[in-house]
């Protein structure tokens, strides 16, 4: 078996994985595709051959950016027409170009969103932060208990029934189900006091870009109290929701009580529903001013509620780092991942944690 080929199939084992369906047939089927065309389209055609109902795009778009590293890629605006037989010629000489060059598969895959991944977000221009604001970053999805028809899955043995009764008891025609899928609530919860000054607003940002992707995700800022903003995030422009956020934060760049405002939290939104199977991303040094048995205790309540508890910690980007305060300590028990949040990785509301 050669390299791409092995991968393609380690792809569609990780497809599995995931939930979907990707029989061996699928898996030769996208070797074939991928033979034929070119390394740029090598999403469409996974996504043609593996996604080809609409609900199973968001689970293969996660593993597409798991496994390859990268988005999935914007859909491409078709190119005017050349004015001229001359302009084609130009063209199709710069199309052999980048064949003979040997162009790698990561380079094509690579969107100019995609490119700022690598790049900590203090250190973007105006129009790469404007690029951001416009993204649609990854969330995770859950596998409901509802099934529907589809050409491929478990046999539906009772619509196999029906059908093969109207046809004086021949089973003509094999019904097949699959599981229906939707999106899980993502539960944002953003450190705005006093110690988070210089990464409060990159995490209400991004509290932005996600609130704007569906109406599965809930923002709360908190410092010495908790304040909902989901409905100020949710406004068009990323400037105005800021502005709106800030004249709803008369806590910010105060003290910081995050076993108190964890309890409001989850006596007031969890326990009604709103953590219940839910990813909850923490984003906070964990300097807590409070009680940490308080915080351990609404945390482990936390913990039995939420599907993942995600902590973002911006003091974890030092290579010496160690959450040794006391308020890391005591949360470090009921959280299922930590990391520094500082490249834009983090900003796809933690996908691959998902």
């Amino acid at each position: 078996m050669s390299e791409p080929v092995a991968r393609l199939a380690a792809f569609g084992g990780a497809l599995r994985e995931a939930g979907l369906p990707a029989s061996p047939a699928q898996v030769i089927d996208l070797c074939t595709a991928a033979a034929l065309v070119s390394p740029a389209d090598l999403y469409w055609a996974g996504r043609a051959t593996m996604a080809p109902d609409e609900e199973l795009i968001p689970v293969y778009d996660r593993v597409f950016a798991e496994f390859f590293g990268r988005q999935a890629p914007v859909p491409p605006t078709p190119a005017p027409e050349p004015s001229s037989a001359e302009e084609r010629g130009d063209e199709d000489a710069r199309d052999g170009e980048d064949e003979s060059q040997g162009v790698s598969v990561d380079a094509e895959l690579a969107s100019p969103l995609e490119v700022l991944h690598d790049k900590p977000f203090d250190a973007l221009d105006e129009e790469e932060q404007a690029r951001l604001r416009s993204a649609r970053p990854l969330l995770p999805r859950r596998r409901s208990y509802r099934t529907r028809a589809a050409h491929r899955g478990d046999l539906d043995v009772a619509r196999t029934l029906r059908r093969a009764l109207r046809r004086g008891g021949e089973p003509v025609e094999l019904v097949h189900r699959r599981q229906r899928t939707r999106p899980r609530r993502i539960v944002m919860l953003v450190d705005v006091s006093r110690s988070m000054h210089e990464h409060a607003r990159r995490w209400l940002l991004a509290g932005h870009v996600a609130a704007r992707a569906g109406r599965h995700v809930e923002v709360f800022a908190f410092g010495t109290r908790l304040t909902r903003l989901t409905h100020e995030l949710r406004l068009p422009s990323g400037d105005i929701a800021l502005e709106r956020v800030a004249e709803q934060l008369h806590d910010r760049d105060a003290g910081t009580r995050i076993g108190e405002c964890v309890r409001v939290f989850v006596d007031e939104y969890g326990r009604r529903g709103m953590a219940r199977g839910a990813l909850v991303v923490i984003c906070s040094d964990g300097l807590e001013t409070g009680d940490p048995e308080l915080l351990a205790l609404q945390m482990a309540r936390l913990d039995r509620l939420a599907w993942k508890i995600v902590w973002l910690n911006p003091l974890a980007a030092d290579p010496g780092f160690e959450p040794l305060t006391r308020g890391m300590q005591a949360v470090l028990p009921y959280i299922d991942h930590l990391s520094s949040g500082e490249d834009l990785l983090s900003f796809d509301l933690i996908g691959a944690s998902a």
